[in-house]
């Protein structure tokens, strides 16, 4: 009867006694690795980049440079700036940035610059962070310079720099730290500018070169050429054109267009026009030759009949420039 008993309690104590040896850590030898003689392996670094600047399409003149001495051992200077297309292809979409814009002196001493925009006739203008001809189309043929988007004789728009120098201190140059490529010299700034460019940059045809200029040709029907001429009247600009029915029994209507893309002024305006105008409707009675005017449009917003416009036409796919001759 007792051998019964001890020999399951003999089997359990063993069991117990295997299960605790299996539950105590066991310290393993560590593995011994292999030693690396290049080091760890490192991305490999990217070059460092030195940006190329792209020249710019147009450059900045400055003009009417005036110092003034306003007190206090100041001077107080005043920039007019326009812009030239200096690429050989049409610009527009012209953005500048002009904040920290400084002016450099010969002492080395440099003083910062405001940009002031001007939006009535009158006042001096609000500042501006940037010389914005954003909504410009491409319109500016090269060699062209302008100073705003308006007519002839408005000024609204216009841009203008404005900084204080001390006295004894001698200007030299306007940087623009935030736009690479642009600076105005101002040892050589210019008393007056010439617009819209100077005269040995122009290639532009003579308004004569529009004579006989076919506008609509309709067989049998109405042909409306160009005379090579024109007029101004109440401030607004007409080419003179005719138009011949070559029914000899009945009357026929014509919508005649050209189409101008844009007026250059010779006081630095520039006036985008839509596209295929300006237009008009004409009539002629059976075999009737009629004489007309094209209106432009109001162009001028004076009396003074402004000599230098010019005026781009598109012609069978090309740009033309034209000076339009009206006044006399």
């Amino acid at each position: 009867m007792s051998h019964r008993i001890f020999k399951p309690i003999a089997v359990l104590s063993i069991a117990l006694f295997i299960v605790s040896c299996s539950l105590l850590p066991v310290s393993l030898p560590n593995p011994v690795l292999p030693m690396s003689t290049t080091g760890p392996t490192l991305p490999t670094p990217m070059a460092t980049l030195t940006p190329t600047p792209i020249p710019p399409s147009v450059k900045l003149i400055g003009y009417n440079y005036k110092l003034k001495d306003v007190g206090d051992g100041w001077n107080e200077g005043r920039l007019s700036i326009a812009l030239e297309n200096i690429s050989d292809q049409l610009v527009g979409n012209i953005r500048i940035d002009t904040r920290d814009v400084m002016v450099e002196t010969k002492e080395d001493k440099t003083y910062p610059v405001t940009l002031y925009r001007l939006y009535t006739e009158s006042s001096e203008g609000s500042p501006a962070q940037e010389i914005d001809f954003s909504g410009l189309p491409k319109v500016i043929p090269p060699h062209f310079r302008w100073t705003r988007v308006g007519r002839s004789g408005e000024q609204l728009g216009q841009y203008y720099l404005k900084f204080r120098a001390a006295i004894v201190a001698h200007p030299t140059r306007i940087v623009f730290p935030r736009q690479a490529g642009y600076s105005i010299d101002l040892t050589t700034a210019q008393a007056a500018a010439t617009f819209p460019a100077d005269a040995s940059a122009l290639t532009a045809k003579p308004l004569t070169a529009l004579t006989g200029k076919v506008l609509t040709d309709e067989p049998n029907k109405l042909l409306v050429t160009l005379d090579g001429t024109g007029v101004v009247t109440d401030q607004t600009a007409q080419l003179r054109y005719t138009v011949v029915n070559r029914d000899k029994l009945d009357a026929h209507t014509a919508t005649v267009a050209v189409s101008i893309l844009a007026f250059y002024f010779g006081d630095g305006a520039v006036w985008p026009l839509p596209v295929n105008s300006p237009s008009d409707s004409v009539t002629a009675g059976p075999g009737q030759t009629v004489k007309k005017t094209l209106s432009l449009g109001q162009v001028f917003m004076d009396k003074r009949c402004n000599a230098n416009l010019f005026a781009l036409f598109q012609e069978g796919g090309q740009n033309t420039l034209y000076k339009l001759s009206f006044c006399k």
